[in-house]
C-alpha cells in the first residue's frame, strides 16, 4: 500500500477503500476490487509497483461495468509497459513521479 495515494484521496474529502493484491504479481487484484465496489464508489486507483503494472484489462473491464473513473498511479513504473501499451495510457488519467524510490 502506498500511503501517499490514500492521503490524496483523503485530501479530496473522499474515503479510500483498500483491495487486496494478487500474491503472484504483488499488484492489486481485480477480483478483490470487485468485492469492494459499492454504490458510493467513484474511482479505482491501481498502483503500479516495482515496475509492474496490475491487470489493467480486468480493472478497465470493472470500471466500464460500474461506470468508474480509473486513475493510474504509475510513480514506480515510469516508462513501463503493459501488454505492449505504455503504462499510464490505459486508464482515464495517470500520475507519474521522478522521485527516486
Amino acid at each position: 500500500t502506498m500511503a501517499a495515494t490514500a492521503f490524496a484521496v483523503l485530501h479530496a474529502n473522499a474515503i479510500p477503500v483498500f483491495a487486496d493484491i494478487d500474491p503472484y504479481t504483488w499488484t492489486i487484484d481485480p477480483r478483490s476490487i470487485a468485492d469492494c465496489i459499492t454504490p458510493r464508489t467513484k474511482a479505482i486507483i491501481p498502483v503500479s509497483i516495482y515496475g509492474l503494472a496490475p491487470d489493467m484489462d480486468g480493472i478497465m473491464e470493472l470500471a466500464t461495468r460500474h461506470n468508474l473513473f480509473v486513475l493510474e498511479d504509475d510513480a514506480e513504473c515510469f516508462l513501463g509497459y503493459y501488454k505492449g501499451r505504455v503504462i499510464g495510457s490505459i486508464g482515464h488519467a495517470s500520475s507519474f513521479s521522478f522521485q527516486s524510490t
